[in-house]
């Protein structure tokens, strides 16, 4: 009786670091294989940049924000959201984490529940070492997964959470088990 369950969080915790050696192959790939095995990615030679002649600067305008009482256009069009999902994903394997937060952000707030969005956002706290951030994430993936009916996924965001917020994994496991 207690086999399965045994088989269920080894794989909990084998999906865990395999997760954890995607996000950090390249410092794992220094260890194995020495400096040398750095991975490179090829880019375009960038064409010379032509010499500007200098311009005066003019005054900036002051930025014009909308009312706070204005309603705020979400897309619904859902190529919209895997294009701008598409950018979010470039920014963060790129190494700019600020602009993949604010376009996870973004995509967040126009998509509140979309699972993927929340999880790559937690992904991005996670490895940005913000771990309470990482945490709402991962227990609102939780959430959403359990109201879906996924319990793989919501006993997964368990696994994770037991180690960085205990207190979150709680409250999922006792949702969970409210469910069942």
């Amino acid at each position: 009786m207690m086999m399965p369950f045994v088989r269920l969080i080894a794989i909990y915790i084998i999906v865990v670091l395999a997760v954890f050696a995607f996000f950090k192959r390249d410092a794992l790939m220094a260890l194995i294989g020495g400096p040398e095995a750095e991975v490179v990615m090829a880019a375009e030679p960038a064409a010379p940049a032509p010499v500007a002649e200098p311009v005066m600067a003019l005054p900036t305008p002051e930025p014009v924000f909308a009312p706070a009482d204005a309603a705020v256009s979400r897309p619904t069009d859902p190529q919209d959201m895997e294009t701008r999902l598409g950018e979010a994903r470039q920014a963060f394997w790129g190494g700019d984490a600020v602009t993949a937060e604010f376009l996870y952000k973004g995509l967040s707030n126009d998509f509140p529940n979309d699972i993927t969005v929340k999880g790559e956002l937690g992904n991005l706290y996670y490895n940005s070492g913000r771990m309470s951030e990482a945490a709402t994430q991962f227990h609102a993936v939780g959430l959403l997964s359990l109201e879906a009916g996924n319990t793989g996924q919501t006993m997964a965001m368990i696994g994770v959470l037991q180690s960085i917020a205990p207190d979150l994994a709680a409250d999922l496991r006792a949702q969970a088990d409210q469910q069942n």
